[in-house]
C-alpha cells in the first residue's frame, strides 16, 4: 500500500502540474486560491482545491477542456440518468488504463478479455451505427440483445449458455434472470461473472438471479466523467482502482479526482452519491 500511495502522490503532482499549465479553468483557479501543485507536499494537500459537481463541469466545459496538442482524442458522454448530458474528450491513456482497469476486475474471475459474453446495453438503430455495433461485437467475442421481445430473449438465452459472463444494465439481467427462471433453463450455464452497471442492484434482483445462473450480481462503481473507482471480487469487497482515481469522502458522500483526465480534468468531483 505505501508503494502504491507513493505512485499515486507522484502521479497526482504530475496530473497537477499538467492541468495548471494547459487548463484555463484550473490555472485561473489555481492563481485565485493561490496554490502551486510544484510544492504539493502530500495527497492530503488535494483538499486546498475547491470541490466541484456536475453543474461546474457543465457550465464551464470549453474552459475545463485542456489545450495541449494531443495525439489522439476519443469523444465522450455521460448517460443522462443524474440529469443533463455532459459531453467531452478523454485523452488516450485515460481511455486506455480505464479499459485496463475494467479487465482487471474481470480477472478476479478467471476471465480473459477474449471471453465470449452477453451484453446487456444500449442500442442505435441508423444503419451506421448498426453496422459499426455489429463489428466491435464480433470483435469483442460478445453478443448483444437486440430486442426485447419473448422470442429474442429466448434466443438470447440459447446463445449465452456457452459465455463465460453476463454484464450490462442490472434491471435486464433481472429481466433475463426471470425468463431463464419460468422457462426452467437454470441448470444450462457455466457463468463465472455477472456484472451490474449503471443502474442500483436491489436485493430482490440477487435472488432472481441466484436461482437462474447461481451466482449474484456483482457491481462495478464508476461514472463516464470518472472512469472505474472499483471493482467487487468474490468476496463482496469493493477495490479501489487507486492507480487510476483518489477517493475522498465527506459527510457521506464520496469525492473522486480521476489522475488520467488530462484532457478534461475532473478534480475532487463530487458524483452525488452516498
Amino acid at each position: 500500500i505505501e508503494e502504491l500511495e507513493r505512485y499515486q502522490f507522484e502521479k497526482l503532482k504530475n496530473f497537477l502540474i499538467f492541468v495548471n499549465k494547459y487548463s484555463p479553468y484550473y490555472n485561473e483557479l489555481f492563481n485565485e486560491i493561490e496554490f502551486n501543485p510544484e510544492t504539493l507536499k502530500s495527497i492530503g494537500d488535494i483538499k486546498l482545491i475547491p470541490v466541484m459537481d456536475k453543474n461546474i463541469l457543465l457550465n464551464n466545459i470549453s474552459d475545463i477542456h485542456s489545450n495541449f496538442a494531443f495525439n489522439k482524442l476519443i469523444y465522450s458522454e455521460t448517460s443522462g440518468t443524474s440529469g443533463q448530458t455532459l459531453k467531452f474528450y478523454k485523452n488516450e491513456e485515460w481511455d486506455s488504463h480505464n479499459r485496463a482497469a475494467i479487465l482487471r476486475g474481470y480477472s478476479l474471475y478467471g476471465i480473459k478479455p477474449w471471453d465470449f459474453n452477453g451484453y446487456l446495453w444500449g442500442y442505435n438503430f441508423s444503419k451506421y451505427e448498426t453496422l459499426k455495433t455489429t463489428i466491435l461485437d464480433f470483435l469483442q467475442n460478445r453478443i448483444r440483445l437486440f430486442s426485447y421481445e419473448e422470442e429474442e430473449i429466448k434466443r438470447f438465452i440459447k446463445k449465452i449458455e456457452n459465455a463465460s459472463y453476463l454484464h450490462g444494465y442490472s434491471s435486464m439481467i433481472y429481466e433475463i434472470a426471470k425468463n431463464v427462471n419460468s422457462l426452467k433453463l437454470k441448470d444450462n450455464f457455466n457463468l463465472k461473472m455477472i456484472k451490474g452497471t449503471s443502474e442500483k442492484i436491489y436485493p430482490s434482483y440477487q435472488d432472481e438471479v441466484r436461482e437462474a445462473f447461481g451466482t449474484k450480481i456483482i457491481s462495478e462503481y464508476g461514472a463516464a466523467e470518472t472512469g472505474v473507482i472499483a471493482s467487487e471480487c468474490k468476496f463482496g469487497n469493493m477495490h479501489i482502482n487507486i492507480e487510476n482515481v483518489i477517493v475522498e469522502e465527506e459527510k457521506g458522500e464520496i469525492i473522486v479526482t480521476n489522475l488520467l483526465s488530462k484532457s478534461f480534468p475532473i478534480i475532487r468531483y463530487k458524483l452525488g452519491d452516498f
